[in-house]
Protein backbone atom coordinates (compact mmCIF):
# COMPACT_ATOMS: atom_id res chain seq x y z
CA UNK A 1 0.00 0.00 0.00
CA UNK A 2 1.05 3.01 -0.98
CA UNK A 3 0.92 6.38 1.38
CA UNK A 4 0.70 9.89 0.11
CA UNK A 5 1.94 12.65 2.38
CA UNK A 6 -0.40 15.46 1.58
CA UNK A 7 1.24 18.81 3.83
CA UNK A 8 -1.96 21.01 5.06
CA UNK A 9 0.37 22.98 7.13
CA UNK A 10 0.81 26.67 6.90
CA UNK A 11 4.43 28.13 7.48
CA UNK A 12 5.93 30.67 8.18
CA UNK A 13 7.65 31.42 4.96
CA UNK A 14 4.37 31.19 3.25
CA UNK A 15 3.00 34.29 5.23
CA UNK A 16 3.26 37.26 3.70
CA UNK A 17 5.09 39.45 5.49
CA UNK A 18 7.10 42.22 3.40
CA UNK A 19 5.71 45.55 3.13
CA UNK A 20 6.41 45.85 -0.52
CA UNK A 21 5.01 43.15 -1.38
CA UNK A 22 2.27 43.69 0.50
CA UNK A 23 1.79 47.08 -1.03
CA UNK A 24 2.07 45.20 -4.49
CA UNK A 25 -0.94 42.82 -3.74
CA UNK A 26 -3.02 45.79 -3.21
CA UNK A 27 -1.75 48.27 -5.85
CA UNK A 28 -2.67 45.04 -8.75
CA UNK A 29 -6.10 46.19 -8.56
CA UNK A 30 -6.85 41.97 -8.99
CA UNK A 31 -9.10 41.42 -6.27
CA UNK A 32 -12.35 39.03 -6.24
CA UNK A 33 -15.08 38.56 -3.60
CA UNK A 34 -17.39 36.44 -2.33
CA UNK A 35 -19.71 37.78 0.59
CA UNK A 36 -18.13 38.15 3.38
CA UNK A 37 -14.84 37.23 1.91
CA UNK A 38 -12.11 39.76 -0.73
CA UNK A 39 -9.41 38.34 -1.83
CA UNK A 40 -6.52 40.80 -3.50
CA UNK A 41 -3.34 38.72 -5.58
CA UNK A 42 -1.06 39.40 -7.29
CA UNK A 43 1.82 37.52 -9.17
CA UNK A 44 5.12 38.41 -7.56
CA UNK A 45 8.71 39.03 -9.33
CA UNK A 46 10.89 37.84 -5.75
CA UNK A 47 12.52 34.83 -5.71
CA UNK A 48 10.84 33.75 -2.60
CA UNK A 49 10.60 29.56 -1.72
CA UNK A 50 6.67 29.81 -1.38
CA UNK A 51 4.65 29.21 -4.39
CA UNK A 52 2.09 31.33 -2.13
CA UNK A 53 2.16 33.83 0.00
CA UNK A 54 -0.84 34.74 1.82
CA UNK A 55 -2.22 37.09 4.67
CA UNK A 56 -5.03 37.44 6.55
CA UNK A 57 -7.37 40.63 7.56
CA UNK A 58 -10.11 41.67 9.66
CA UNK A 59 -10.69 45.17 9.76
CA UNK A 60 -11.61 47.33 13.19
CA UNK A 61 -14.23 49.00 11.55
CA UNK A 62 -16.53 46.27 11.10
CA UNK A 63 -16.00 43.81 13.99
CA UNK A 64 -15.06 45.91 17.03
CA UNK A 65 -14.03 43.31 19.58
CA UNK A 66 -10.05 42.25 18.96
CA UNK A 67 -11.22 38.83 20.17
CA UNK A 68 -13.77 38.38 17.31
CA UNK A 69 -11.57 39.83 14.51
CA UNK A 70 -8.77 36.99 16.08
CA UNK A 71 -11.02 34.33 15.72
CA UNK A 72 -11.75 35.46 12.39
CA UNK A 73 -8.85 35.49 11.32
CA UNK A 74 -7.86 31.87 12.52
CA UNK A 75 -11.31 30.58 11.16
CA UNK A 76 -9.91 32.02 7.76
CA UNK A 77 -6.28 30.66 8.17
CA UNK A 78 -8.17 27.24 8.71
CA UNK A 79 -10.13 27.59 5.61
CA UNK A 80 -7.37 28.04 3.79
CA UNK A 81 -5.20 26.07 4.59
CA UNK A 82 -7.23 22.74 3.90
CA UNK A 83 -8.37 24.41 0.52
CA UNK A 84 -4.57 25.84 -0.59
CA UNK A 85 -3.26 22.58 -2.55
CA UNK A 86 -5.02 23.24 -5.63
CA UNK A 87 -4.16 27.35 -5.46
CA UNK A 88 -0.51 25.46 -5.04
CA UNK A 89 0.09 22.92 -7.41
CA UNK A 90 -1.88 25.21 -10.21
CA UNK A 91 1.24 28.10 -9.42
CA UNK A 92 3.56 24.91 -9.42
CA UNK A 93 2.11 24.33 -13.00
CA UNK A 94 2.08 27.72 -14.51
CA UNK A 95 5.52 28.53 -12.74
CA UNK A 96 4.20 31.57 -10.84
CA UNK A 97 4.51 32.87 -7.68
CA UNK A 98 1.68 34.94 -6.10
CA UNK A 99 0.67 37.06 -3.00
CA UNK A 100 -2.83 37.11 -1.79
CA UNK A 101 -4.43 38.64 0.49
CA UNK A 102 -7.65 37.48 2.89
CA UNK A 103 -9.92 40.14 3.95
CA UNK A 104 -13.06 39.14 6.01
CA UNK A 105 -15.45 42.34 5.27
CA UNK A 106 -18.81 40.77 6.96
CA UNK A 107 -19.94 42.32 9.82
CA UNK A 108 -21.27 39.30 12.13
CA UNK A 109 -18.95 36.75 13.61
CA UNK A 110 -19.63 33.06 11.01
CA UNK A 111 -18.84 29.75 12.33
CA UNK A 112 -16.56 27.97 10.31
CA UNK A 113 -18.61 25.91 8.14
CA UNK A 114 -19.87 29.11 6.36
CA UNK A 115 -16.28 30.49 6.20
CA UNK A 116 -14.65 27.04 5.19
CA UNK A 117 -17.49 27.31 2.10
CA UNK A 118 -16.93 30.85 1.31
CA UNK A 119 -12.99 30.25 1.02
CA UNK A 120 -13.09 27.62 -0.98
CA UNK A 121 -15.42 29.05 -3.54
CA UNK A 122 -12.98 32.36 -3.18
CA UNK A 123 -9.73 30.14 -4.01
CA UNK A 124 -11.64 28.51 -7.29
CA UNK A 125 -12.37 32.13 -8.40
CA UNK A 126 -8.92 33.28 -7.91
CA UNK A 127 -7.76 30.43 -9.59
CA UNK A 128 -9.93 30.90 -12.68
CA UNK A 129 -8.86 34.26 -12.52
CA UNK A 130 -4.99 33.39 -12.84
CA UNK A 131 -5.80 31.32 -15.43
CA UNK A 132 -7.10 34.22 -17.50
CA UNK A 133 -4.24 36.90 -16.54
CA UNK A 134 -1.24 34.19 -17.64
CA UNK A 135 -3.34 33.51 -20.68
CA UNK A 136 -3.79 37.49 -21.28
CA UNK A 137 -0.13 37.44 -21.05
Amino acid sequence: MLFCKVNYTLPKIEKLKKEIQIKAVFASGNKTIKFPVRANWTILEHNDAAQVKVLFGCPKKNIKLAVHRNKIKRLLREAYRLNKLPLISLCNEKNIKIGLCIIYVGNEIPNFEYIMQKVETLLSQVMNQIEENIYEK
